[in-house]
């Protein structure tokens, strides 16, 4: 498992221009250390909820 700040510092957030949600790529790890996988995620607002959509898992 990653170390408790690891998704604080590691992850790469932005957020849409308009408002309506962010996107996420953040790094994958296996049990015994970081893994070569990236997951892409987007996620929306939807009123008082939040959409979470995955959008890609990039293999390095």
């Amino acid at each position: 498992m990653p170390p408790d700040t690891y998704f604080e510092e590691s992850a790469y957030v932005g957020e849409y221009r308009d408002g309506s949600g962010w996107y996420v790529d953040i790094n994958l790890w296996y049990p015994d250390g970081e893994s070569d996988l990236t997951l892409q995620l987007d996620i929306r607002k939807r009123g008082n909820h939040l959409a979470f959509i995955i959008d890609d898992l990039h293999v390095l």
